[in-house]
């Protein structure tokens, strides 16, 4: 994409999150960007990563059924972390209560497909790329051009993984 493309796609973007009760703090981080404007306080933040931190799992898991999608990169953290414990039965059973509540919540898909793509596991992350383009397919109230470009990025991730499958079978 040019500049001008990718201003426009976040721009459209980020107002479709606005207008699903999104914060821009939640937003920024998609883009793999620092918030715009901090919502809490540099403090607020330390006392919630602390609290999540120093949580069990389980207590993770209750705090982000409830509050995931106010916490994009703390449900991001989780997912990864539980594939990096190799804890799939934990990460399945979150992921099907996550999505029972927020099935629209693309970010949930994208990190599922990271975690599994990190224990090279290149079927469930297809799957889970393939499940975000569903959903956002379903999502009615998002523009086409838009669903056109997020559906592009997957295109693109998924393309990454062969690519990368493919260089690291001829090893």
């Amino acid at each position: 994409y040019d500049t001008e493309e990718k201003k426009k796609y976040e721009h459209e973007f980020t107002q479709y999150c606005k207008s699903k009760g999104l914060t821009d703090d939640q937003i920024y981080p998609l883009f793999g960007k620092g918030p715009k404007n901090l919502t809490y306080e540099k403090d607020e933040q330390a006392r919630i990563d602390s609290e999540f931190a120093s949580m069990t799992n389980d207590e993770k898991f209750q705090f982000l059924i409830e509050k995931g999608t106010e916490f994009p990169l703390l449900l991001d953290d989780f997912i990864f972390e539980l594939g990096q414990e190799k804890d799939f039965d934990l990460l399945g059973n979150f992921y099907n209560e996550f999505i029972k509540v927020y099935s629209d919540f693309i970010p949930v898909y994208m990190s599922m497909a990271k975690a599994y793509l990190k224990n090279n596991n290149i079927i469930l992350a297809k799957h889970y790329l393939n499940t975000a383009t569903k959903e956002l397919n379903a999502i009615a109230d998002i523009p086409d051009d838009i669903k056109e470009s997020a559906r592009n990025d997957i295109k693109k991730y998924l393309k990454e993984i062969q690519l990368s499958f493919r260089n690291h079978n001829r090893r």
